[in-house]
């Protein structure tokens, strides 16, 4: 009987040994695991961050396109103002010229 139980503390002992191993393994593969867990986030957030760094550049593309069209816009309504007030001026002025070329003119026959 004694080798019958020799035997059976040996299989134990195998056993256990094997079960040690076994964990091993399992630890090897849940650090695995959280090394890929934690590569993941960094990708997650290197993609997050171009993300918005993409959104931030295409709202400052925005809001400076919006300035040129207000700009432009600004722009047209003052020449339009522009073209209004000058014609006035000038109307004014060729009268003011015709007054000054007969003034001109007489003088010359003096």
């Amino acid at each position: 009987m004694e080798t019958r139980s020799s035997i059976g503390d040996d299989q134990i002992t195998c056993i256990r040994d094997e079960y040690k191993e076994f964990e091993k393994l399992i630890q090897e593969v849940d650090d695995c695991m959280e090394e890929d867990e934690i590569d993941a986030a960094e990708v997650i957030e290197e993609y997050e961050l171009l993300e918005q760094k993409t959104s931030l550049e295409k709202v400052e593309m925005l809001k400076k396109r919006r300035m040129e069209l207000e700009a432009a816009r600004l722009a047209k309504r003052s020449k339009s103002s522009e073209v209004v007030a000058p014609n006035k001026s000038t109307h004014e002025d060729s009268s003011s010229d015709d007054g000054n070329f007969a003034v001109d003119w007489r003088a010359q026959h003096l």
